[in-house]
């Protein structure tokens, strides 16, 4: 199973490489401490199953070249590993379809276990937006664990949970955030988490772009969306 790292810090990538190497016994570990070098090692190394990036790069956000990357290894997990703990970065990192965001301050154990969640097809959030978001943390592993990340579950054949559907249809009816969570009685900062994972899902880069794939996923046509049913 192939990592490739993707951090300027060089002896990050040091610790990460050893605590990667306990991942599994097939674990390859390659670093890079840019894009431009991971594009490379990405194109020769080839079926990189997982990306871990930091979220900037020499002063350089990494999320506006990441496609770079995914371009190259389309059925790749990306997640970024980071010291930022600003919601904003999280729900930021997810809406751009990435597959998890993790604190650097977190457990080792609790990397472990979001990298196997991530790789096992989960969408992982760090325990700071799950407590901002008022979720009861759970460890991707051990659900009862209190120091973990809130991870979605229990999803429908389309890929969306019982609540993301119910948080789509109402963005489809032009609902903002607010109005959702008073709908639904969960926090704002909870919304906000379920429309960056919606968007992840149906691949799209706004609430708009949502709404107008909401028929399709939701089986409603627009006439019944359009008059609010």
């Amino acid at each position: 199973m192939k990592f490739l790292i993707v951090d300027d810090h060089g002896l990050f990538r040091v610790g990460l490489r050893t605590l990667l190497s306990s991942f599994s016994d097939d674990a390859e570990v390659f670093e890079a401490a840019d894009i431009e070098r991971a594009s490379v090692i990405a194109k020769a190394a080839g079926d990189i199953r997982m990306f871990i990036l930091d979220l900037n790069l020499l002063g350089e956000p990494v999320l506006g070249r990441v496609d770079r990357l995914r371009d190259l290894c389309p059925s790749a997990r990306f997640v970024v590993l980071s010291a930022s703990e600003a919601s904003d970065d999280v729900l930021d990192v997810l809406s751009k379809g990435l597959h998890g965001y993790i604190s650097k301050a977190q457990s080792d154990e609790e990397i472990l276990a979001a990298f196997r969640y991530i790789l096992d097809g989960g969408l992982y959030v760090p325990p700071f937006l799950a407590e901002a978001a008022g979720r009861k943390c759970r460890h991707p592993s051990h659900p009862s664990h209190p120091s973990g990340g809130f991870v979605a579950s229990e999803h429908n054949e389309e890929g969306l949970t019982k609540r993301q559907t119910e948080v789509l249809e109402l963005v489809a009816h032009g609902c903002s955030n607010k109005e959702i969570a008073r709908r639904l009685k969960i926090s704002e900062m909870t919304v906000k988490v379920h429309v960056a994972a919606i968007m992840r899902v149906l691949n799209v880069q706004n609430r708009t772009m949502a709404a107008l794939e909401a028929p399709a996923w939701l089986k409603l046509s627009r006439a019944e969306i359009s008059e609010g049913r």
